[in-house]
């Protein structure tokens, strides 16, 4: 925040402005003149300190430093040359620690499309193989009924050849 002539004049004394605006290079601050008051010494070294800014920015922007340019030596051996290995490394392990996980991302997802794929499968065999024992049981009621009629007709048989035989 740029201070203003008023500032200036309630801060300072007239000698402290006068040795300001010296160091800034304004020239016969002293003369009494030229600058009767503290408020035009004041003015005087805002615009010193105004020409000086626009100064140091025409300067910065001359000699602005070009970055990425400099190249730092690293040797085989030393302190740089290890940091850049290990920070090599660890990339390397970064790329394939990422790499894997993209591969078990990869395999998840088939495993779930297989194991969806399965749970399919087994609920149409279970339906297959409830539809199966019914069949059977009904099958087997039949048999049994079967069964039972054949074995009347079998004691029937046996009465009369009972009867055949020892009665004659």
């Amino acid at each position: 925040m740029a201070e203003t002539v008023d500032e200036l004049v309630a801060k300072h004394s007239r000698r402290e402005l006068e040795k300001m605006a010296y160091e800034l290079g304004v020239e016969d601050v002293t003369d009494l003149s030229k600058y009767p008051h503290k408020d035009s010494i004041a003015e005087a070294l805002l615009n010193a300190r105004k020409e000086r800014e626009g100064v140091v920015e025409k300067v910065r922007a001359a000699f602005k430093p070009e970055v990425g340019k400099a190249e730092l030596r690293i040797g085989k051996k030393g302190v740089f040359a290890k940091r850049v290995a290990m920070e090599q490394k660890v990339a390397k392990i970064q790329a394939s620690i990422a790499a894997q996980a993209k591969e078990n991302e990869e395999a998840v997802a088939k495993i779930g499309t297989g194991v969806e794929a399965q749970a399919k499968e087994n609920k149409e065999a279970v339906a297959k193989i409830g539809t199966g024992i019914e069949a059977q049981a009904k099958e087997n009621k039949e048999a049994v009924a079967k069964i039972g009629t054949g074995v009347e007709a079998q004691a029937k048989e046996n009465e009369s050849y009972v009867k055949d035989f020892y009665y004659g």
